[in-house]
């Protein structure tokens, strides 16, 4: 979920008022500036690692070979007029429409991941190197062209509900070259099953689809018995809404999570050994609070 306000304001009129769109956007600026004055940038950070992560992933501005590919076909994407019928819809919705079917452009600006969140899972996957990675949510596929781009000999494996939605990302995931993706029509819940009793050891989760508190835990709860030190899960739209909150600070108190990170986007969890205490972070990049330079002093 990201922050398209010019557009969304102005979305659709016969689906949403103009107040009760507006109402949604409004909350999320809230929500993000309450965020924002709680933020960190790389000069408080005093964790090795996750200055690491800082170094590696947020302030890496680096444009990678995937790029470009990929806004090439997300420029294709928001100028298709097609619609997708949308008859399967497990979790929490669309906050800006109820309709049944969904313009392919509309679908890219109001739900698709966005090319900063979805450089950030690229990089993320090029440092943390896991070996099995799994995405609940397809939507239109460009969240799977960014991580599976970073780990192009690693399996990747992405699951959506809706089977209008799924057959044309998978069309799109097909024209890529990128062969190692295998698309699922299924729900969540029937993928771990079946996955998870096959695979004992799970290094990537990112979880973007249903966005209710009961379905985010019920499907953490699944993968915890397959983490390691070495798995990262990514939870997507964290501050999406008040039960994505509970989720998030409900997973941050779960005894095997020893660290997590807050990008207002994502939230990461990583099960570390060797930290005696949970260690929550939230994170900026250092440009968005250039004031914060280590020699002035902290707020």
């Amino acid at each position: 979920m990201c922050l398209r306000f010019p557009y969304i304001l102005f979305y659709d009129f016969r689906q949403k008022s103009f107040m009760s769109i507006a109402r949604v956007r409004l909350q999320q600026l809230r929500r993000f500036w309450h965020f924002y004055r709680k933020a960190h940038t790389l000069y408080d950070i005093h964790s090795p690692f996750v200055a690491e992560f800082v170094q590696e992933v947020l302030e890496d501005d680096r444009v990678y070979y995937a790029f470009p590919s990929i806004a090439a076909r997300r420029k294709a994407l928001i100028d298709d007029d097609a619609r997708l019928p949308i008859t399967h819809d497990y979790g929490a919705g669309s906050k800006i429409t109820s309709a049944r079917q969904r313009r392919i452009g509309d679908l890219v600006r109001t739900t698709a991941i966005s090319p900063r969140t979805g450089k950030l899972l690229f990089r993320l996957v090029r440092w943390w190197q896991p070996t099995t990675m799994i995405e609940l949510g397809t939507s239109l596929g460009l969240s799977a062209m960014y991580q599976a781009a970073a780990a192009p000999s690693v399996p990747f494996h992405t699951v959506e509900g809706n089977p209008a939605t799924a057959r044309f990302a998978e069309r799109q995931l097909q024209q890529t070259g990128l062969p190692h993706i295998t698309t699922y029509t299924q729900t969540f819940e029937a993928f771990l099953k079946d996955w998870l009793a096959q695979h004992p050891r799970l290094d990537y989760l990112y979880l973007d689809g249903d966005h209710t508190y009961e379905g985010t835990l019920q499907y953490l709860q699944a993968c915890l018995p397959y983490v390691h030190d070495h798995s990262v899960i990514v939870i997507a739209d964290i501050h999406w809404s008040q039960d994505m909150r509970r989720a998030w600070k409900a997973v941050q108190d779960w005894e095997t999570v020893t660290a997590t990170i807050d990008l207002f986007t994502v939230g990461l969890l990583f099960f570390r050994p060797g930290i005696r205490q949970r260690q929550h972070f939230r994170l900026v990049p250092r440009a968005w609070k250039p004031w914060r330079l280590g020699i002035m002093g902290k707020e």
